[in-house]
C-alpha cells in the first residue's frame, strides 16, 4: 500500500501518512498491499478499515488479534486508546484524539518497529493536528500552538490554530470574527521537501 507522504517534525519524529479506507498491516517483507511492521507477522496479518466514521480491526492471516487483552473473534470497532496485540507479540496503540476529524494514529508499543525510522502511521481523514494540545494527532510539546495539516488535491497546506484563554480554559481561535462574520484564518501552502518554519516549530513533508 503506497503512502501519501511522510511528515518529519524536528525534535519529534516522522509519521507516514495514508488515506485509503482500508489499511492492511503485515510483517517483514510485506508487499505493496500492506503497511510493513518489521516483525515475524504474516505479510497480510490484519486490516483496519474505516467504515461509517468508525475504525474496524479484523484479523486476516494473523493467528490472533487481541484488543485490550481480549482476543477478538471477528471484526471489532476500535476506540481512542485501544491497544492491540497481534500474534501475542506485536503491540499497537490506536489513538483518535481530535474532535476536529476522524484521523487516527497507530504507534508500535512493543520492541518492533516501522520501516524508514518512522514513529507512527497517520490514517488521514481530512486533516491532521500537530501541536501541544491533548487533541493533537502528533504531540509536539515544545510548540506554542497547534497546526492543522491538510491536503487539497495534490497541494498540502497548513493552518495555525492560535489559542486564547478564558475562564473555561483554552479556546480554539481558528475562526476569527470580522464585521460579524466568521472568517477562517488563511492557510499556507507547503512545498514538498522544503522545511516549514515558525517561531517555535519546524517540519518537512516528503
Amino acid at each position: 500500500m503506497s503512502k501519501l507522504r511522510t511528515v518529519w517534525v524536528d525534535g519529534v519524529g516522522g509519521y507516514a501518512i495514508y488515506d485509503p479506507p482500508e489499511a492492511i498491516f503485515g510483517g517483514r517483507g510485506a508487499n505493496k498491499e500492506s503497511i510493513e511492521i518489521v516483525s515475524e507477522l504474516p505479510k497480510l496479518a490484519l486490516s483496519v478499515k474505516y467504515l461509517g466514521d468508525e475504525y474496524i480491526v479484523q484479523r486476516l492471516a494473523a493467528k490472533t488479534v487481541e484488543v485490550n487483552g481480549v482476543i477478538i473473534p471477528g471484526p471489532f470497532v476500535l476506540s481512542d486508546g485501544d491497544e492491540m496485540k497481534v500474534d501475542g507479540s506485536v503491540r499497537l496503540l490506536f489513538t483518535k484524539p481530535s474532535s476536529l476529524s476522524n484521523t487516527a494514529v497507530l504507534k508500535i508499543k512493543s520492541r518492533h518497529r516501522w520501516p524508514e525510522s518512522i514513529d507512527g502511521v497517520i490514517l488521514l481523514r481530512g486533516l491532521c493536528v500537530l501541536g501541544p494540545s491533548v487533541s493533537a494527532h502528533v504531540n509536539c510539546k515544545q510548540w506554542s500552538q497547534d497546526i492543522t495539516l491538510f491536503r487539497q488535491e495534490d497541494l498540502w497546506q497548513y493552518r495555525l490554530q492560535s489559542k486564547t484563554r478564558s475562564e473555561h480554559g483554552l479556546i480554539d481561535c481558528t475562526l476569527k470574527h470580522i464585521s460579524g462574520r466568521s472568517v477562517r484564518k488563511p492557510s499556507h501552502p507547503i512545498v514538498l521537501g522544503e522545511r516549514v518554519r515558525g517561531d517555535d516549530f519546524s517540519m518537512t513533508i516528503t
